[in-house]
């Protein structure tokens, strides 16, 4: 039994909206199928910017891409040194990877204790993270 690849992204009629589901693309739009939709409505257009793949990160936690969590994590190139930093989920040809915010821009990752990684936000909605 497979599991159904499961996609987000915020509504383009209404900003504040999130729909989960599959993902279609069509001309150039795209749209999320709910997999619990109520009948008659079976599709939303979503901003394209929006979009992520739910992924798995720990045993506990379930994100999607551009999420943002605050964790133990360094930057590629640091020593491990047990300091929580902002850390954002990011796809990459080889799945989902992890970037660390660092010196005003984003890094791949050296280290990340993932079990210390506690969600504080997505990219879309919670810009003043990474601004400030």
């Amino acid at each position: 039994m497979s599991r159904p690849i499961i996609f987000r992204g915020k509504a383009i009629n209404r900003k504040d909206t999130w729909f989960y589901g599959s993902l279609r693309q069509y001309q150039g739009e795209y749209w999320v199928l709910p997999f619990d939709e109520h009948p008659g409505i079976d599709k939303h257009k979503v901003d394209p910017k929006t979009v992520g793949q739910k992924w798995s990160l720990n045993q506990r936690t379930n994100c999607y891409t551009d999420d943002l969590f605050m964790g133990i994590c360094t930057p590629t190139g640091m020593e491990k040194d047990g300091k929580k930093r902002l850390a954002k989920i990011t796809k990459s040809n080889w799945g989902m990877t992890i970037t660390v915010w660092h010196e005003g821009e984003w890094w791949g990752f050296g280290y990340a204790d993932l079990s210390s990684f506690e969600l504080v936000g997505n990219i879309h909605d919670n810009t003043e993270l990474i601004e400030g």
